[in-house]
C-alpha cells in the first residue's frame, strides 16, 4: 500500500468537530494497521490546545506520534499550511513532500478506511481539493465586495475611523 504522510491538527474535546472527527481517524488509522502488513501510514498530530493538561488528555486517546506541547515547529505548520480552522488533516506526499491537499478530513469522511489509499489518487484527490479552491475565490470575492461596500461608505462620509 502507498501512502503519505498526514498532520492533523486540532483540539481538545471541548470543539465540537473535533469530538466527532479524531475517533473516526483513530478508528480507520487501526484498521489500516489491522489490515495492511506495512501500510506506510504516519500522522502526526499538532496540537492548538492552549494548556498542556488538555492536550495530553486528548492526545492519549490517538495512537500516533505528536509536536510537543504548543512547539515552534507546530506552529510553523500550522502557519505554513494555512491553518484556519480545526480540525485540519493536512495530506502530505511522503516521496517529494509536497501537499497533496489541505481537505484530509473529507477524504476521512467519504472514502473512511480507504482514505490513505485514495490519497494517491489524482482523480480523487481533484474532486476533495476542489471545494477549497472554490471556498477560496467565495471568500476572496466577499472580502473585496466588503471592502468596495466600506470604501463607499467611508468616501460618502458614512463611516469614520
Amino acid at each position: 500500500m502507498i501512502c503519505n504522510i498526514h498532520i492533523q491538527t486540532s483540539k481538545t474535546y471541548r470543539c465540537p468537530p473535533c469530538r466527532q472527527f479524531t475517533p473516526m481517524l483513530v478508528k480507520h488509522y487501526h484498521n489500516i494497521w489491522r489490515d495492511y502488513s506495512d501500510p506506510k501510514i504516519e500522522i502526526i498530530f499538532v496540537s492548538s490546545d492552549k494548556d498542556e493538561k488538555s492536550f495530553n488528555s486528548y492526545f492519549n486517546t490517538m495512537p500516533w506520534s505528536s509536536l510537543k506541547f504548543q512547539s515552534d515547529a507546530g506552529r510553523r505548520l500550522s502557519q505554513e499550511f494555512g491553518v484556519r480552522g480545526i480540525p485540519t488533516l493536512v495530506i502530505l506526499d511522503q516521496k517529494t513532500g509536497k501537499v497533496l491537499t489541505k481537505n484530509g478530513r473529507a477524504l476521512v469522511m467519504q472514502y473512511g478506511d480507504e482514505f490513505a489509499k485514495m490519497s494517491t489518487d489524482s482523480g480523487v484527490l481533484e474532486k476533495i481539493n476542489a471545494p477549497l479552491e472554490s471556498q477560496f475565490l467565495t471568500i476572496r470575492t466577499v472580502l473585496i465586495a466588503v471592502f468596495a461596500m466600506f470604501a463607499a461608505l467611508y468616501m460618502n462620509g458614512n463611516i469614520k475611523f
